[in-house]
């Protein structure tokens, strides 16, 4: 709770500092560096509080979940809890699996926020490290490249999908790894990423595709992909942050 009502206490102050020396309006826009990283990193503090705030409220309301007679009572099975014969009354049993299905939607959606406050968290320490220039340069650089690395992600994106998807519909009935369009998508990413034992297994093989199709379009396929997307386009994405 400590942790969380430090950075609120220290946004709140630096919020009414802002309105009190510059006004309402000047105060507000500086408090959002007039759209620059300052307001940035403003926004993932007060995300970092959100999250902090509701983890808290969430693992309260689980707790009280938890807490509740019927589960502590079906918990007690043979400990002085709930017996045997009234685990086979069907209205107890239906409002035990209710209490049980709430326990468990409160505690997924209990982790995912845990989650995200994580990615919060990691996100402050970039802003920790502006303090030095050397481990500001990773934060500075995706900065400045951030308009090129836009473009270009609409870019590899649009081949990115096109190639996995014409996988999907020459591929889908003779791989399972393109058998649909999801695992399709995740059958190229592994490509770049260096796995393609199925590719591998494929051309060590002497069977046949099942669909008839040519073993060339395979061939043809993952050739493709790899030159434009792997040699060509990652490539060019290493150009933009370089420069």
């Amino acid at each position: 709770v400590l942790l969380v009502l430090y950075p609120i206490v220290t946004e709140l102050h630096e919020f009414c500092r802002g309105l009190l020396n510059a006004g309402w309006k000047e105060g507000c826009l500086s408090y959002w560096g007039h759209g620059g990283m300052e307001g940035f990193w403003n926004a993932i503090d007060i995300f970092g509080i959100v999250m902090g705030v509701g983890n808290i409220v969430q693992w309260i309301q689980l707790y009280v979940e938890v807490k509740t007679p019927m589960i502590q009572e079906f918990v007690g099975i043979g400990k002085g809890g709930m017996t045997l014969e009234e685990c086979s009354d069907d209205a107890k049993l239906a409002m035990l699996e209710t209490s049980l299905f709430q326990v468990l939607s409160l505690l997924q959606v209990l982790q995912w926020a845990m989650a995200l406050n994580v990615v919060s968290v990691m996100m402050k320490l970039f802003k920790a490290f502006g303090a030095n220039p050397r481990l500001q340069l990773v934060s500075n650089t995706l900065y400045k490249a951030a308009p090129d690395l836009l473009h270009f992600g609409l870019v590899f994106l649009a081949i990115f999908v096109g190639f996995a998807l014409s996988g999907h519909i020459l591929f889908g009935g003779d791989f399972v790894e393109f058998s649909h369009f999801p695992r399709s998508c995740n059958t190229a990413f592994q490509c770049l990423l260096g796995d393609f034992s199925w590719y591998t297994e494929f051309t060590i093989s002497d069977s046949r595709l099942g669909s008839g199709l040519p073993g060339e379009f395979v061939n043809l396929w993952f050739m493709s992909y790899m030159t434009f997307v792997l040699l060509i386009m990652l490539n060019m994405l290493l150009a933009i942050i370089m420069d």
